[in-house]
């Protein structure tokens, strides 16, 4: 069995105030699958985590992909080594509120 990463380091604040929000919350649905597709941007798979009090919360990949590939282009770097690249996770909540159609 797999062991779970370790946390070595805290994340923006950005993103430690809205995973908190979890905190206490009781999931009931669970969707995963692949991103749409967005011009420009590289596929992202997304974990969609809908809870019991009605909210919804969405979890994506970021990257720096695109700067790494700009910097190529102008010729302020001429090689990309692996820990150049960094992915970090966008989280998109919809409240109970915006639900209601």
């Amino acid at each position: 069995m797999a062991s779970l990463p370790k946390i070595v380091k805290d994340v923006d604040q950005r993103f430690s105030d809205q995973a908190t929000r979890m905190e206490g919350k009781t999931v009931k649905k669970v969707r995963f699958g692949i991103r749409e597709d967005i011009k420009g941007v590289h596929q992202s798979d997304v974990l969609q985590l809908e809870f019991t009090d009605g909210e919804i919360l969405a979890i994506q990949s970021g990257s720096n992909a695109l700067n790494l590939t700009q910097d190529l282009e102008s010729g302020s770097r001429s090689t990309i080594k692996p820990d150049d690249f960094h992915v970090d996770f966008v989280l998109i909540w919809k409240d109970t509120l915006s639900n209601k159609s």
